[in-house]
């Protein structure tokens, strides 16, 4: 159990996207973890890192401390970085205790300090003994940022916490921004957040791994594998490369203001951001030990007129292959929780629950469980990840057919983010609708789940539709 932290309540409320961009916008080793635009409930938590962790495409896994003048790509703000052995989960484990009833709501996670960032696909791949692909990118496969000062704002309360290691990180925050916070809230001093990316007036064409033909005749490679008894669901996914690296910032304003999600976050490692809006939340540990997971399968795009809206969710809500197709995800998040789960304390507490997002609407299932004692958030990472709504069932089976047939690398995308407190709580959403960022290029993940039933243009209309908001974000409508 970690040493007590110091907090210090700030008077006064500030919108987060003003705190960030007065505090932390020009900080390239900075987070926002973001509850959306106009919550009512929730808790958005701003800061910068102190150390990364990480680890390069080829499993090397290094810590080292953030500079004071951070800059520069990849981890080349970084100095004293030191070779660790072992895999970057195997690391990880190390560091993270397994929960206390902490600060915050028993019934939710707190983020207490610790850890924040993303843990790439592949980590996950070769942590069950899979073959993976490198990725050819200047993007850590995993990074996370210790975090020794984390502003908490409470929007139900509309009360700002601020949380410290100890007195002299605590002292040191409010003399670098105590004085800016309260003229801020005083009126005195304008914050402008108008800094949304302008639409590029030229943009480059975005780039699809997979062209629409290829991908086709994927879908039937997929559903060939189902008929011979390989797997039940594969989750098919693409790639859409955009010649653009925009400022991260401003891009994560734009993508926010188009799609509002209660998992949204902007996390800057040097030049290599992440710029997500993700609506699926991967895994949550709770002060008392409750592990859940809310796996999203079946996907319809928003319609224009409210009857037809209503239609939408109805049709989605009923649908024999989209129903099946979440069950057969939910019992395989069910069978990976139990590994880590006192016996008898799985239960799937929501099915089939239909969530409504700016341009979507999604089924989505709940399961949760109570943690063996002394096992940690890390265990169940380690028991759940790669998530099953982002690999298939059987998941090996799964996975090792999806390596042979996907023709590169999937990086962040399908991997998680978000944190890893020193309480032992965990908050990690899957990267999906996401955006990553490395300084040259802007890639964007996306995939939908392959069944015998599938209709090949529907699935192939599905990637596209969850591309769209990332991508609108980057070039415009």
């Amino acid at each position: 159990m970690t040493a007590p932290h110091f907090r210090h309540t700030l008077v006064g409320w500030i919108d987060p996207e003003q705190l960030y961009a007065a505090f932390y916008g020009d900080n390239p080793y900075s987070f926002w973890l973001d509850t959306g635009g106009n919550a009512s409930a929730g808790v958005s938590y701003l800061g910068e890192g102190e150390r990364l962790l990480w680890s390069d495409s080829e499993g090397v896994v290094r810590l080292g401390t953030v500079s004071a003048d951070a800059t520069g790509e990849g981890a080349a703000g970084i100095r004293d970085a030191l070779l660790l052995p072992g895999t970057f989960l195997a690391e990880l484990a190390t560091r993270v205790p397994a929960p206390v009833e902490a600060s915050g709501s028993a019934e939710n996670p707190s983020f207490d300090l610790g850890w924040v960032g993303w843990i790439g696909y592949e980590e996950g791949v070769a942590e069950l003994g899979l073959p993976t692909q490198p990725e050819l990118s200047a993007i850590p496969a995993s990074a996370l940022l210790e975090v020794g000062v984390v502003v908490a704002c409470d929007h139900a309360s509309r009360q700002i916490t601020l949380v410290a290691r100890d007195e002299v990180k605590r002292d040191a925050w409010l003399r670098r921004y105590g004085d800016l916070y309260t003229r801020m809230v005083n009126g005195d001093e304008q914050m402008a957040v108008s800094r949304i990316l302008p639409v590029p007036t030229a943009s480059p064409l975005p780039s699809w791994r997979h062209s629409d033909s290829d991908y086709r005749a994927l879908i039937t490679t997929c559903q060939e594998q189902i008929r011979r008894g390989n797997a039940y669901q594969l989750c098919l996914t693409n790639r859409v490369t955009v010649g653009l690296s925009p400022p991260p910032f401003p891009l994560y304003q734009r993508l926010r203001a188009s799609s509002p999600t209660h998992h949204g976050g902007l996390i800057r490692v040097g030049e290599c951001s992440l710029v997500s809006a993700t609506p699926e939340q991967f895994l949550a540990v709770t002060p008392r030990g409750v592990v859940r997971t809310a796996p999203i399968k079946g996907t319809r795009p928003r319609a224009e007129s409210v009857g037809d809206d209503a239609a939408t969710i109805l049709e989605l809500r009923g649908n024999a292959k989209e129903r099946a197709e979440n069950v057969m995800i939910v019992d395989l998040m069910r069978n990976d929780i139990q590994r880590v789960a006192d016996i008898g304390s799985v239960q799937v507490t929501t099915l089939h629950r239909v969530e409504t997002y700016a341009h979507v609407h999604q089924l989505v299932s709940t399961v949760e469980a109570r943690l063996r004692r002394g096992m940690t958030a890390v265990d169940a990472l380690r028991a759940c990840f790669p998530a099953g709504s982002m690999t298939g069932a059987p998941k090996l089976s799964a996975m090792q057919i999806l390596h042979s047939v996907e023709g590169g690398p999937r990086g962040i995308y399908a991997g998680v983010w978000g944190y890893l407190s020193d309480n032992g709580t965990t908050d990690l959403a899957m990267v999906i609708r996401s955006i990553m960022l490395d300084g040259n290029v802007a890639t964007i993940g996306t995939g939908g789940g392959i069944t015998i039933d599938s209709v090949i243009e529907a699935e192939l209309a599905e990637i596209k539709i969850k591309a769209a908001a990332p991508l609108q974000a980057l070039l415009g409508p």
